[in-house]
């Protein structure tokens, strides 16, 4: 038996630990798998992706409310532009390219 400063640990401390670790797994792993059940009738959009080239003029704003669905936030689909193309900041540069997440 194995002596800590708190007194022997017993095989029901020793039960009660890896039940309480099981259960914390398994409630991981139903957040982890949530939505993904076989025969799930709403399927979630996947995106796809295209590569423009910015022109004269163009804002980040402009070629989001150009390629954006109808249904989604331009202020969020600024965000999916930033974060795939890894800009910091709104700034673009005429004649290079952006890649554009677009749902499908």
């Amino acid at each position: 038996m194995y002596k800590n400063k708190r007194g022997p640990v017993t095989s029901g401390r020793k039960a009660l630990s890896v039940l309480l670790l099981i259960v914390f797994f398994l409630i991981i792993s139903l957040f982890i798998t949530r939505g993904t059940a076989v025969g799930q009738t709403q399927s979630e959009p996947t995106a796809r992706y295209i590569s423009i080239q910015i022109e004269e003029g163009d804002s980040l704003w402009s070629i989001a409310s150009r390629y954006k669905e109808p249904s989604q936030d331009i202020t969020h689909f600024m965000d999916s532009i930033r974060r795939v193309n890894h800009l910091t900041s709104d700034q673009i540069i005429a004649s290079e390219y952006l890649i554009i997440p677009l749902l499908s």
